[in-house]
């Protein structure tokens, strides 16, 4: 099969059509040799020419290159034609590479090409797994031929008999669980009962109502106290005091600023929504969030996402932005937004 002229070839041809030139006719000199005849055509080498120099048709086939690089020459009209033409391996694939140097398509926004496929952007998350789903399709690790992989995420021996005796909650000690514990109520890790939670989490040393509840941490430990409206009391905000607690109507300064509905931590409300709206956790009126979650979507560059409880709508477009997926956003997690 023939190949592409090689760069000693040209050298080789480039000093025969000089030497072709320098006899000033339409054929070579008494002094040149006939390299088509010789070398291209094969004509007879080891022949004898009274009219002609052997020394120099030597030198002009040493100028040539070796014999590999004399067979490298393109017959006349080939073109090129050896070099196969790459066909693009697309079928079945969505994205990605073409195996041609070109690409398959492009995946829409908030999406990632896996394997030829477009799917959907997502963080995995092994925190606290040694096996079992990673969230996004693929695995955090496996186990041995030996073990499975138990609701805990955890290896576990294949066989394992869960010990659960006098246990309401916590492992089963077979990747497992004995029981979980209800609302505002913990597992007991060294009694294996559930207990009430006495963590403060979000509740601060300042407190915060909950009805008549009345909630405040103090030394790591959340303490609660249910204002008697009996006794004449409610749960409200101090100015005194500058924390909340249980205090006669009349001392109990009312929490509105910046409200327009919900409780005013007096036993009062800031006031009330319009029909069809419901009230924020912030004390804001707006309509209700339906099906919409914190992450939203988009109908066009129209952003909606549920927010403290009611729907937020956004006209991305009137900000020169676009409705488009944002991976960082949500620590991570990704959610919709305006870009």
């Amino acid at each position: 099969m023939a190949k592409r002229t090689s760069r000693v070839g040209w050298a080789g041809v480039v000093m025969v059509l000089a030497a072709c030139g320098s006899g000033g006719g339409g054929g070579p000199g008494p002094d040149v040799p006939d390299v088509r005849r010789d070398v291209l055509v094969g004509g007879d080498p080891g022949g004898s020419d009274p009219g002609r120099d052997d020394s120099a048709r030597e030198q002009v086939v040493t100028d040539l290159g070796s014999p590999e690089d004399v067979a490298e020459f393109e017959e006349p009209g080939d073109g090129g034609a050896d070099l196969d033409a790459c066909v693009p391996q697309c079928e079945g694939r969505q994205c990605g590479d073409d195996g041609c140097g070109g690409i398959c398509g492009y995946c829409p926004y908030g999406f990632l090409c896996k394997v030829g496929v477009c799917v959907e952007y997502c963080v995995p998350d092994c925190t606290g797994k040694a096996c079992g789903d990673d969230g996004c399709g693929g695995l955090c690790g496996e186990c041995e031929e030996n073990e499975f992989c138990g609701e805990d995420f955890t290896c576990v021996l294949k066989g394992c008999e869960p010990a659960c005796d006098g246990h309401a909650c916590g492992p089963d000690g077979c990747g497992g669980s004995c029981g979980s514990c209800g609302e505002g109520q913990v597992c007991d890790p060294q009694t294996w009962q559930c207990v009430k939670d006495t963590a403060c989490h979000e509740v601060t040393a300042e407190g915060r109502c909950v009805g008549s509840l009345l909630q405040w941490c103090e030394a790591g430990v959340l303490h609660e106290k249910v204002c008697d409206p009996a006794e004449g009391l409610v749960c409200g905000f101090s100015v005194v005091a500058k924390k909340y607690d249980c205090l006669p109507p009349e001392q109990c300064e009312p929490q509105c600023s910046g409200k327009e509905c919900g409780p005013d931590q007096c036993g009062a409300t800031c006031g009330e929504c319009a029909a069809g709206q419901v009230c924020s956790t912030g004390g804001t009126c707006g309509p209700p969030c339906g099906d919409v979650t914190e992450t939203g979507s988009c109908q066009g560059d129209i952003l909606q996402f549920c927010h403290q409880g009611i729907l937020m709508t956004y006209d991305c477009a009137a900000h020169g932005l676009h409705c488009q997926w944002d991976p960082t956003g949500h620590s991570g997690k990704g959610w919709f937004d305006c870009l």
